[in-house]
C-alpha cells in the first residue's frame, strides 16, 4: 500500500465522528412564551431606529431575560432562542403573540409607574 493511502486512512480514523444534533429543549409553556417574547423584543432592539422605541425594546428585552433568569436558572438561552425563532418562523399567530408580549410588558411597566407614584407620595 502506498504511504499516502495509509496516511489518509489514519487521518480519517482520527477524525471525530460528526456531532449528533442536540435534542430539542423541552420548555414549560410559560418559559416558552417568555423565550418567544424575548425573541420579539431582541429583534425590535436590533432594528429600531426611533430612540424612544429602541429604549422600550431594550427594556422589554431586559424584562423577559429577568423573567427567564428567575424561572429557568441554567437555561441554555442561546439554544432556546434559536429553537423558538425557528419554530415561530412563518406561523400566522406570531403577530398575536407579539401583541400579547407587548401587552404583558406594558401592564407590568404601568404597575411600576404606579408604584413609583405611590412611593413619591402620590405625585404623578
Amino acid at each position: 500500500m502506498p504511504p499516502s493511502f495509509l496516511l489518509s486512512l489514519a487521518l480519517a480514523a482520527a477524525q471525530p465522528a460528526p456531532a449528533q444534533p442536540a435534542p430539542p429543549l423541552v420548555l414549560a409553556a410559560p418559559v416558552e412564551k417568555d423565550v418567544q417574547c424575548l425573541v420579539f423584543f431582541m429583534m425590535a432592539a436590533g432594528t429600531e431606529k426611533d430612540p424612544k422605541r429602541l429604549q422600550a425594546a431594550i427594556a422589554g428585552t431586559l424584562y423577559f431575560v429577568g423573567r427567564l433568569d428567575i424561572s429557568s436558572p441554567g437555561l441554555d438561552l442561546e439554544r432556546a432562542l434559536r429553537q423558538e425563532l425557528a419554530a415561530m418562523e412563518g406561523k400566522a399567530e406570531v403577530k398575536d403573540l407579539a401583541t400579547a408580549c407587548d401587552a404583558q410588558f406594558g401592564k407590568r411597566g404601568g404597575e411600576l409607574v404606579d408604584i413609583g407614584h405611590s412611593l413619591q407620595g402620590g405625585k404623578p
